[in-house]
């Protein structure tokens, strides 16, 4: 019978120190803190994020505010002037989609303003057409205003045309649609005037609606003077707006003399020469070269 031999074995046993322990762990903890911050880098950061955010909320602030100011002041961000010279007129289109067109000798500013369109007309004639925005969006319209002299006028949705005489003296009519009318003086006492109505004013007073065919009063956009029942005088010098030339009225009643017709506002001296064909005058030039009208003898 053989023999099983039995072989025991014994397990060397190894005991480790903590600092054993600790220098196995640093290249783990070396590799730790590669990834994550160390406290002080925590609190610096925190502290640069409540700096960031209080710098935000600031300059946030300040946008607020600068934007709320900007508002109220209402300042212009585009200003610009047109002339004309005698005898030329001119169309001129509008950053908001508004067009001018300006007669001779006129001249007119234009300031775009954050909450509003003011128009000065310092000289002359203009019709305004009143670009608006789309049904939907008119309540975030600007207003569309116009200066000349004393009077002020109001867009509501229109076509008008004024006539600025002097500092003291204006007259606008409307072509389609409303304006309101007031004095710089008194601009709370205002009237609303619609299609083919006008009304002038005199320093600080406003005269009494009128019913006039505004087309006629505008046919200087096709270069046409048009004149119904207009005293001679006030044609002649609607002449003059558009060349230079002298007239002399030696009788005051020649000078009321009403007379109706249009002409080519380019044309005043063919008008004066053919004028004692349809009105009762007589008509010659002196060798200075004045114009002289008389009435007619019978």
């Amino acid at each position: 019978m053989s023999k099983t031999k039995h072989h025991s074995l014994k397990s060397k046993s190894v005991s480790y120190t903590s600092q054993d322990i600790d220098e196995a762990l640093i290249p783990f903890e070396q590799a730790l803190v590669a990834h994550f911050p160390s406290k002080e880098q925590i609190i610096l950061r925190a502290r640069q994020r409540r700096l960031r955010r209080k710098q935000g909320v600031s300059a946030l602030l300040m946008v607020v505010s600068s934007s709320v100011f900007l508002f109220w002041w209402n300042p212009a961000y585009q200003t610009q002037q047109w002339t004309t010279k005698l005898g030329e007129t001119r169309k001129i289109n509008l950053s908001d989609g508004s067009q001018i067109h300006l007669n001779t000798d006129s001249k007119v500013l234009v300031k775009m303003h954050l909450r509003s369109r003011e128009i000065q007309l310092q000289q002359g004639e203009a019709t305004f057409h009143v670009g608006h925005l789309p049904n939907g969006l008119r309540k975030f319209e600007r207003p569309f205003t116009v200066q000349a002299g004393q009077l002020h006028i109001e867009d509501i949705g229109t076509v008008f045309n004024v006539h600025r005489y002097s500092q003291h003296h204006a007259i606008v009519t409307v072509l389609q649609g409303k304006v309101r009318v007031s004095t710089r003086a008194t601009p709370t006492q205002y009237i609303d005037l619609e299609k083919n109505q006008s009304i002038e004013n005199h320093a600080t007073l406003l005269g009494e609606m009128k019913y006039v065919n505004a087309q006629a009063q505008t046919a200087w956009h096709d270069g046409v003077i048009k004149f119904d029942h207009m005293p001679l005088g006030d044609v002649i010098r609607e002449f003059q707006r558009y060349a230079t030339f002298q007239v002399d009225f030696n009788q005051p009643q020649a000078e009321q003399l009403k007379i109706s017709g249009s002409f080519d506002a380019a044309q005043s001296q063919q008008f004066i020469e053919l004028l004692p064909n349809f009105a009762p005058v007589q008509v010659r030039q002196l060798s200075s070269g004045t114009w002289q009208i008389s009435t007619r003898k019978k």
